[in-house]
Formats: structure tokens, C-alpha cells, sequence
């Protein structure tokens, strides 16, 4: 297969490896409570909200725990994150779009 300038050749198993990690961390978040709010008249079915994990609440509550102070490469890390944050998705057309998060 031919990839184009625009796309990247990913390695299948590092990806794969991701995507769990990461579905495990947004199952753990909701298992211990990191679940956004949602007002009952909202959700399609009031019995039954969506259970989308809370990383503004999870990132708020553990933000004392880290210092970058002590650890260069995680000031990089945060720097690099918060000066280039990834966009994010919203339903606003169709399809669904991504555009930049305001700070």
C-alpha cells in the first residue's frame, strides 16, 4: 500500500498497544467516579446518561501531585501539551469536525 505525504506509517503493534492502555485508563477513571455529569433531560434515554470519563475533573484533582520542578521531562512534556494542545472533536456539522480548544 502506497501512503500519501499527508498520512503516516504507523507500527500496528505499538498502536494496539496504545488503544488498550488507553481504554483501560478511561474505563478506571469511570469506575472510580471521574464520569462527566449529565443532565437527565440531555440524554436520549433519561434511564440511561452516557458514561463519558471526566478528565477535567481527574486533571484538577491530581494537579498537586506532580511537580515539574523536579523532573525535566515532564516539564517538556507539559510545555509541549499545553503550547500545542490536540484539537478536539464537536458536533457542529457533518461529519463531525475538529477544531483547536480555546485557553
Amino acid at each position: 500500500m502506497q501512503l500519501s505525504q499527508t498520512q503516516t506509517k504507523v507500527h500496528r503493534e505499538l498502536l494496539f498497544e496504545f488503544f488498550l492502555t488507553f481504554a483501560r485508563f478511561e474505563n478506571a477513571l469511570k469506575t472510580t467516579g471521574f464520569v462527566k455529569k449529565h443532565p437527565i433531560n440531555a440524554a436520549k434515554d433519561a434511564k440511561f446518561p452516557p458514561a463519558e470519563p471526566d478528565w477535567d475533573s481527574f486533571a484538577v484533582s491530581h494537579r498537586g501531585l506532580f511537580s515539574i520542578n523536579d523532573n525535566p521531562r515532564l516539564a517538556e512534556a507539559c510545555d509541549y501539551i499545553l503550547n500545542s494542545p490536540p484539537n478536539r472533536q464537536i458536533i457542529r456539522t457533518v461529519p463531525i469536525s475538529w477544531f483547536p480548544v480555546l485557553r
